[in-house]
């Protein structure tokens, strides 16, 4: 699995001549602390590739919340089609 960092979320993603797609459903289950590593079985044993996405605005590189913490870029996941 590939990992991209970005600072805006693209619709598709080329990589080594395959077109991947953006999938929220998917995404939005990441978000809700479900591993990732549990996906990426799923997928190789159905012969589907994915791309993983890091997004994290350039505004917010190096700030940090009210916490005191660095902000963490949202994961997406991207299904080749």
């Amino acid at each position: 699995m590939k990992i991209f960092n970005r600072t805006s979320l693209p619709e598709s993603i080329k990589y080594n001549n395959k077109v991947y797609t953006l999938n929220t459903s998917i995404s939005n289950l990441l978000n809700q602390n479900i591993k990732i590593d549990d996906y990426v079985q799923i997928f190789k044993s159905l012969n589907k590739n994915m791309i993983q996405v890091n997004v994290l605005s350039r505004r917010l590189k190096g700030k940090r919340d009210l916490h005191n913490n660095l902000y963490k870029p949202t994961e997406w996941l991207y299904l080749e089609k």
